[in-house]
């Protein structure tokens, strides 16, 4: 219903302006936002211009959800969809409607460090979005993003066709860590059995354990007589006496001492004595020498450096770009890869970053190596829109250049032929083709 339009402010960083008629303006959730704006909306400023109001929201930390995408565990797949969903039944409190939100996966906002996500709110009377839009905006994202566990991720599926909000969380918080269960409309978790407590007049009263009677030593008297020879494995006579033989006692036969039969295997055959470091077979024959065998570690993802897979290998055997006419070629001497190919579709985003050894798995569509130093792990992204290709940096820790000039995160950039690109200050320099 309003246009959003994209503006960089030197001062405050990557914004985004909404201009509302004067007419249209619900006061009552705008004095109650004046006040205390809730973190799952891009906080803003407003002021009357000509009959209207202009409201401007500052990005902050935040980037497009859509740079985000990729696999999540389940522990980040569901606190994804409950960051994202539950505002929407929250809202009442700041006296807000659900449809004043902006429903679109295009305009969801994400930030890199509490991972929550953040809407643009339109305080006006007149709805922006409705149910419809809360059906595709989800249906987006479950279609980009995905989870390791199968049986959750077909639940999401299957749950699209006929959603209702309030049913689609009691699903999903169904699978937090541990199986706890809450209730989705005013957070009251479900109490489950616990057992009962002990208390000191319901703990069980054993009687005490009476300690054995010291055994007497045998001769010393009355039914038996003589003097028990009890060897224990591992023990040593302590004296060379000789003692009494015989059952207890009673002039038994001397038993002679046997000399040790050797061991044999099973129904009585020898067993072969097997030399050190050699392997026997049934038969007796030697196998091979035995050698420790080194564990070997699950294998994981590692980008492949420099081409990432982003070249094709002739019949001769060397790499050669391919006909994609939109790529970044590389101008510098080290060994990064030699060229980025961009393959995106309109309204969608290419995403560029660094490979991150402790995920394990890819989550942009180009990866620099792991030890590729001032490169981030979600380091930029390239939109196309209109025709044209632009680049955004996505909050970097090492910054996006044009040129040599720092671009703003957050702040789209259109991409001209010739121009140099660098990600981070350390070397991975770039030239646009297109």
């Amino acid at each position: 219903m309003y246009e959003v339009h994209s503006k960089n402010d030197a001062m405050a960083g990557a914004t985004l302006v909404v201009r509302v008629p004067e007419n249209e303006i619900d006061r009552k959730a705008l004095l109650t936002l004046e006040t205390n704006q809730p973190e799952f909306i891009l906080p803003f400023k407003h002021r009357a211009i000509d009959g209207e109001y202009e409201f401007t929201y500052q990005l902050g930390t935040r980037s497009k959800f859509s740079y985000m995408s990729g696999t999540r565990t389940v522990n980040e797949y569901v606190d994804l969809w409950i960051s994202m969903l539950q505002p929407l039944l929250d809202c009442g409190d700041w006296f807000m409607n659900r449809y004043s939100f902006v429903l679109s996966a295009e305009y969801l906002y994400i930030d890199k460090h509490s991972k929550k996500i953040s809407y643009i709110y339109i305080p006006s009377l007149r709805p922006c979005s409705d149910d419809r839009s809360i059906k595709d905006m989800v249906s987006s994202v479950a279609n980009s993003n995905r989870v390791d566990n199968d049986r959750l991720e077909n639940q999401v599926l299957r749950a699209l066709p006929e959603f209702n909000l309030v049913q689609f969380l009691d699903m999903i918080r169904q699978h937090k860590a541990g199986g706890v269960k809450e209730s989705v409309v005013g957070h009251v978790p479900v109490v489950h059995d616990v057992p009962p407590q002990l208390t000191p007049q319901s703990m069980p009263v054993h009687e005490p354990i009476k300690p054995a009677e010291p055994v007497k030593p045998p001769g010393g008297g009355g039914l038996f007589e003589g003097e028990f020879d009890i060897a224990f494995s591992g023990d040593e006579q302590k004296d060379d006496k000789p003692k009494k033989s015989g059952f207890l006692g009673f002039g038994g036969k001397k038993k002679e001492p046997k000399e040790p039969k050797e061991k044999s295997g099973l129904f009585g055959k020898k067993k072969p004595q097997q030399p050190e470091g050699i392997l026997f077979d049934p038969a007796g024959e030697n196998v091979a020498p035995l050698t420790p065998q080194p564990i070997q570690p699950i294998p994981i993802y590692h980008p492949e450096p420099p081409d990432d897979g982003h070249t094709v290998i002739d019949e001769t055997g060397s790499p050669t770009p391919s006909n994609n006419s939109a790529r970044f070629r590389y101008v510098g001497g080290g060994s990064h890869p030699r060229i980025i190919e961009v393959t995106v579709q309109d309204g969608r985003a290419f995403t560029i970053g660094r490979f991150d050894v402790s995920v394990g798995r890819k989550q942009c569509d180009f990866e620099f190596h792991e030890r590729t130093k001032a490169v981030s792990r979600r380091h930029a992204a390239i939109e196309r829109r209109d025709g044209g290709y632009f680049l955004v940096d996505v909050n970097s820790q090492g910054g996006t250049f044009i040129n040599g000039s720092k671009i703003t995160p957050g702040s789209a950039y259109k991409l001209e032929r010739g121009l140099r690109v660098s990600f981070g200050f350390s070397g991975a320099d770039y030239v646009w083709e297109e």
